[in-house]
């Protein structure tokens, strides 16, 4: 009779536990946030969310936001609307969670959050929470850092604009990057020169074309390596880009520049003379060429046929003339 009894007892134990824990559990939540664009943070970041609910029912929730900066702390807090999850994946921006209470920490972030619309230069931290509205039971966190620096970016000088040039290890300048940039006393420059192919704009030849050439510098002068690969005639797109030294993120960039190189013009003086030697070619064999180069005139004692490199065409030039040389 004991043993029944006890046996019953434990039954019925079982049933009440079976029947109350599915109504007592909670269903945790998975929680992202979406980084915000670089360089810029907005209080509607709190809410660029990715959100899923595990279980098999719709839930209840709310989600409380706060932004804080990591010398001047609470930046920004904020409490969205109650709202219903869907079982699965529910992507969510701040219009969907409207209407939202918010309060501001220091008056200098309120100011640039409020009118600005973006916060001023700092390493920030933003956590979301998700609240069951029901019970106030926590469903689910997370958090993420972000950086703003606010930069003005590089200028490029010089190749200017469309410039043709013919050196074939020409100088790049540009100018700094100036404004805030937190925790930081120095970045470095990298420099990014892109070939152009065909009828394809220079912003797109600098945004998807391989690199032809990518270095790095302290400051804002680069002249190009001659270990580097030469250039080849034809149209270049260049651009100055400010990277954090200590974690080699982008901080700032300049606009798409662009650029012709082509090869230098070399003249050679060879004696008329030479074209009536049986077995001499026009274009005149490399051993027999005379290069000359800099900017200058050359007397002509003699006839002479002038020969741009690489080109079998020339004209006499009378003797006593000055033949000027440009290059």
């Amino acid at each position: 009779m004991k043993r029944q009894l006890l046996i019953g007892f434990f039954l019925a134990a079982l049933l009440v536990l079976g029947v109350a824990a599915p109504a007592s559990a909670q269903i945790g939540v998975q929680i992202t946030i979406a980084p915000p664009p670089l360089n810029q943070l907005q209080v509607a970041d709190l809410w660029r969310l990715q959100v899923v609910n595990p279980g098999r029912t719709p839930l209840t929730v709310l989600f409380e936001g706060e932004i804080t900066e990591e010398r001047d702390g609470l930046v920004v807090e904020g409490e969205s609307a109650i709202i219903t999850l869907r079982p699965g994946l529910t992507m969510l921006t701040g219009q969907q969670v409207e209407p939202v209470d918010i309060g501001y920490g220091q008056s200098k972030y309120e100011r640039a959050l409020v009118r600005t619309g973006g916060a001023p230069a700092g390493n920030y931290e933003i956590c979301v929470r998700a609240i069951e509205s029901a019970s106030g039971g926590l469903l689910g966190e997370t958090c993420i850092t972000h950086e703003v620096n606010v930069l003005n970016p590089p200028i490029l000088i010089s190749p200017a604009e469309g410039e043709t040039i013919t050196s074939s290890l020409p100088t790049f300048v540009w100018t700094p990057a100036t404004g805030a940039f937190p925790g930081r006393a120095q970045y470095r420059s990298r420099v990014v020169i892109t070939s152009q192919f065909g009828r394809q704009s220079f912003v797109a030849a600098a945004r998807t074309n391989p690199a032809w050439f990518e270095g790095e510098v302290p400051g804002t002068t680069l002249q190009y390596p001659a270990s580097a690969r030469r250039f080849q005639e034809g149209d270049y797109a260049w651009r100055v880009i400010a990277i954090d030294p200590e974690t080699g993120r982008e901080i700032a960039s300049s606009d798409v520049g662009r650029f012709r190189w082509e090869p230098q013009q070399t003249f050679v003086l060879v004696p008329a003379l030479l074209q009536k030697i049986p077995g001499i070619p026009n274009a005149i064999t490399d051993e027999l060429l005379a290069p000359c180069s800099g900017l200058g005139s050359v007397a002509a004692d003699k006839d002479v046929i002038v020969l741009e490199q690489g080109t079998g065409g020339g004209r006499i030039i009378q003797p006593g003339r000055q033949l000027q040389i440009n290059n």
